[in-house]
């Protein structure tokens, strides 16, 4: 008996050693990445909440320069006008030299015809690292005089001489890492550079828009690239350990040579489900005129990216009647706000849905979703039989440059009529997102007689109709959302095989704020614990209420449009937030 009692406690204490308690608790870069579930939640590396700040998690590109030298007016004029008073963004770059560069056709311009004389250029006001992480990715276009060039590098100097003179003596920029774009008979040329001594370049015989690209591996070696196809490479340039701090140079001359695009990554962040805050301009929107369509309240916007990475953010809007500072059902209509990269939105003069113009059939928008694939614009009707806030149905038209094309009503989803159902009388703010050959439309309903909305899922199949799913959410964490979860917003991460979910939240006393989950199917829903994400406290933003949530992917940059009331206003307006993640593991 000793003998077996002492087998007993040896083999128990094997096992406590091979497979210790905190292997369940996914805090580890192995079992954040070993494809598991490791403490059977439901979500598995990545997905799952504790794993955020783990380095093999942490892949968001940190953006520290982007331009796509767009937004001013002047930017679109034509740049053999010569109209060089539209400068580059002041608050990203210093510029020097006569004639200065300016923009034009929506890029940055270095005609200066004198291409024997000093270029003329601009230094960015931010500052990156030369360590692995860092990647710098330029667009160019045109083709530089047989004596011009353009120039993108890095270079530790941090301020430049301005010169007033064409062939002045100004000293140049020292580049350390630098591309040099530049002519070569009918084509054009790339050459690398280290410590502005060429060495390597590629040749290519036609003029056309190409991106060159400069990044840095864990090895410290130095890659050169043009459209993604490496041409050289440099090793043992930055010593391991050391901290180099620089800024990206950009310079040119000779006159057709263009800059299009710039960025700068520069490593990685984490995830950061609750890292929201106001961005720069955090109401995109305002101020309306007095007479305009919207004057009276923005809400439930909807964004999407196009293909030349516009965003587009449709909206609902109103104007009040005289005398009554409401807003009137005979005036809500919706409209599509476009921002270039980068750039600021432009409101639109007029919307491109009336709703006024179909009350004959007893119809309104409450609210609209847009589909970037196929442009199909989804929202609520009401046919006023209800006392309440909510639609009876929800519908679809197609949109084409923000005209509707089918301006009839087809109906894709009525209220379920079945006693008890959950959406039996009342639906709300559809979203959808395109799966193959399938739309899948979340949307909020409620049943007669219980005042939470929750949220379902429908399905079509091929262009068929919507077929039913059941409830995806339903409201009770404490403190969040115990009174109801609403106006639903679903992106697929492909990268990590992810649905993501952020909604409005509704807790005690009516207050709301966006709530956070994610889905590895699309169905089965995790809340993030430490939801809210968005609240108006953690944004230091005034609104109550506080909702609707939609939210774009922009190259690494999450970017969120919410609509709230400020204080003392009557009237919601739409706000924006971005989300740049959480800084990643110290090494």
């Amino acid at each position: 008996m000793r003998y077996a009692l002492l087998l007993a406690v040896s083999c128990a204490c094997t096992v406590i050693a091979d497979f210790p308690d905190s292997r369940l608790d996914e805090v580890t870069d192995a079992l954040c990445g070993n494809e598991l579930d490791d403490d059977g939640d439901g979500l598995t590396d990545c997905a799952d909440w504790t794993c955020h700040d783990q380095d093999v998690c942490c892949t968001t590109p940190s953006v520290v320069l982007e331009d796509a030298f767009e937004g001013d007016l002047c930017a679109l004029d034509a740049c053999d006008l010569e109209q060089r008073d539209c400068a580059p963004d002041p608050a990203r770059w210093t510029r020097w030299g006569a004639p200065y560069p300016f923009l034009c056709e929506d890029a940055l311009a270095f005609h200066k015809n004198y291409a024997t004389c000093y270029p003329v250029g601009a230094l960015s006001t931010a500052t990156m690292h030369l360590e692995p992480g860092l990647r710098v990715e330029a667009e160019v276009s045109g083709q530089p005089e047989l004596v011009g060039q353009l120039e993108i590098g890095l270079t530790r100097q941090d301020t430049v001489t301005d010169g007033t003179e064409a062939c002045a003596e100004i000293a140049p920029i020292p580049t350390m890492i630098s591309v040099l774009y530049v002519a070569d008979g009918a084509g054009v040329r790339f050459i690398a550079t280290l410590a502005a001594v060429p060495v390597a370049e590629v040749r290519l015989p036609d003029v056309r828009e190409r991106t060159a690209s400069v990044w840095i591996d864990q090895d410290h070696t130095i890659h050169f690239a043009v459209d993604d196809e490496e041409f050289a490479a440099a090793r043992d340039m930055i010593p391991p350990g050391e901290a180099i701090e620089a800024r990206l140079v950009v310079s040119g001359r000779g006159s057709a040579a263009h800059l299009e695009h710039v960025r700068v990554l520069e490593g990685n962040r984490c995830e950061a489900p609750a890292g929201w805050t106001p961005a720069a301009t955090a109401t995109p929107l305002d101020p309306a005129p007095d007479d305009a369509w919207d004057s009276f309240e923005r809400r439930t916007p909807s964004a999407t990216l196009d293909d030349d990475d516009q965003v587009h953010l449709r909206y609902v809007g109103c104007a009040a009647l005289a005398g009554n500072p409401t807003c009137s059902f005979i005036t809500i209509a919706v409209g599509d706000a476009v921002a270039p990269p980068q750039g600021a939105f432009e409101r639109p003069e007029a919307p491109f849905v009336v709703t006024n113009e179909v009350v004959a059939e007893g119809f309104f928008a409450i609210d609209v979703a847009v589909v970037e694939d196929d442009n199909v614009m989804y929202y609520g009707l009401d046919d006023y039989e209800q006392d309440d806030i909510g639609a009876d149905r929800l519908a679809r038209c197609e949109l084409l440059e923000g005209a509707v094309v089918e301006a009839s009503i087809e109906v894709v989803l009525p209220r379920d009529v079945e006693p008890g159902a959950w959406d039996g009388r009342h639906l709300c703010c559809p979203t959808v997102i395109a799966r193959g050959d399938e739309r899948w439309l979340y949307y909020a309903g409620r049943a007669d007689g219980d005042p939470a909305w929750h949220i379902g899922l429908a399905i079509s199949t091929a262009g068929g109709a919507f077929v039913r799913q059941g409830l995806v959410l339903s409201p009770g964490q404490p403190g969040v959302d115990t009174l109801g979860v609403t106006q639903p917003w679903v992106l697929y991460d492909d990268t990590r095989e992810l649905y993501r979910m952020w909604y409005t939240a509704i807790s005690t006393l009516g207050r709301t704020a966006i709530g956070y989950a994610v889905s590895t199917d699309g169905r089965d829903w995790h809340k993030f614990p430490d939801n809210p994400v968005v609240s108006a406290e953690q944004v230091g933003l005034e609104l109550d209420p506080i909702g609707s949530p939609t939210v774009i992917d922009d190259g690494g940059r999450l970017r969120m449009w919410i609509h709230g009331r400020a204080p003392g206003a009557v009237a919601k307006t739409i706000y924006e937030l971005e989300n740049l993640g959480g800084d990643p593991p110290a090494p």
